[in-house]
């Protein structure tokens, strides 16, 4: 049979004009997050370096007790390299996935 999952989420988290610390602050106990990682400078201009930097940000802030779908805040830009997608999808050795 199948099930089904209820879940509060707010996409997209804009993060060049939400402060994602106090948004995690203010509603962490309350929504699911989703996105977070800019697409607009950080996928397309940044290196593979600024990339893990801001999804370690992320993890450390809005990740903190669970409730974050890291991704894109929405979809890959076409101009944006692989080379700068690749860190997103790479998962840190020293993090593990909650149960």
């Amino acid at each position: 049979m199948p099930r089904a999952m209820a879940m509060d989420m707010l996409n997209p988290i804009q993060p060049a004009s939400m402060d994602r610390a106090e948004i995690k602050r203010d509603f962490g106990d309350k929504l699911c997050f989703w996105g977070s990682i800019d697409e607009h400078y950080s996928l397309p201009f940044g290196s593979p370096e600024e990339i893990r930097r801001e999804v370690k940000e992320r993890l450390t802030t809005m990740g903190k007790k669970g409730g974050l779908i890291l991704a894109p805040t929405h979809h890959v830009q076409l101009d944006s390299p692989w080379r700068t997608s690749s860190p997103c999808s790479r998962p840190s050795p020293k993090r593990r996935m909650r149960s």
